[in-house]
């Protein structure tokens, strides 16, 4: 139960994203095209950081660096940067989408 606990921060970092999105874009097929390239290219991102010598100050752009599955998994711990910066993601990108979805002027 660890492992889910230690999940949802990420996960809602990644729902703050997609509202964002969700919001700046109008149409729902883009927005999801966007949505999904976006976590693929961060997962992308972490695989890059991770193989290449060159890419240690890349691991900390993508969010998935900060989610250790192992520690969660295994050893039932969490470093408080990985709650932290994927809970401030979810923070601010759930405060923007509420305050540009509150300017926009929605014509029903």
């Amino acid at each position: 139960t660890f492992s889910f606990v230690s999940s949802i921060p990420i996960a809602l970092a990644f729902l703050g994203i997609s509202l964002l999105i969700s919001v700046l874009v109008d149409e729902g097929g883009k927005a999801t095209g966007i949505i999904m390239g976006v976590v693929m290219g961060e997962y992308v991102l972490m695989i890059v950081a991770n193989i290449a010598s060159w890419g240690t100050t890349l691991k900390w752009v993508t969010l998935f660096t900060y989610w250790d599955s192992t520690g969660a998994m295994v050893d039932h711990t969490m470093e408080p940067v990985n709650l932290i910066v994927p809970s401030l993601v979810a923070l601010v990108t759930f405060g923007l989408s509420y305050y540009l979805l509150m300017k926009k002027e929605i014509h029903a």
